[in-house]
């Protein structure tokens, strides 16, 4: 191969990369906007999540989190400030706050955050995460 092949090889090459990378980049789609809960804990949890929708509050459970694994919550971060309850599988601990929402055993999606012993739930404390401006969110979950 003489020099000149050589350097347009080396020249295209990079090109080549470089159009590549840029190709990956685009064809991967939007960048990840998910509110995920992290468990850092030893044991295993269960989840259940508050939030902001069309003027009313909502929440929403159980999300069963395996130790030392993640899960997406939420597909899309869509308000600042996120509201949590969680609580290890084997009864031992739990994460809780000053913010109270509507829970029951079973799964539930519950709209309105009062009178939750009148419809039939129990109220509970969940705490707080401002996610600020970010778009992709995860909390973590830590003894």
């Amino acid at each position: 191969m003489d020099r000149m092949s050589f350097k347009l090889f080396g020249i295209g090459g990079l090109a080549v990369t470089i159009m590549s990378a840029a190709i990956l980049a685009l064809s991967a789609g939007p960048a990840s906007a998910d509110l995920r809960v992290c468990n850092k804990n030893f044991d295993d949890v269960y989840v259940a999540l508050g939030y902001a929708q069309s003027g009313d509050w909502v929440s929403e459970g159980w999300y069963f989190i395996k130790s030392n694994e993640c899960e997406i919550v939420m597909e899309k971060v869509r308000n600042r400030y996120y509201y949590f309850y969680a609580e290890e599988a084997n009864g031992n601990g739990v994460w809780d706050g000053e913010y109270s929402f509507c829970v029951q055993d079973e799964v539930f999606e519950i709209s309105g955050s009062e009178h939750c012993k009148s419809r039939g739930y129990e109220r509970t404390g969940f705490f707080e995460a401002d996610t600020g401006e970010e778009t992709d969110y995860t909390v973590s979950l830590e003894e």
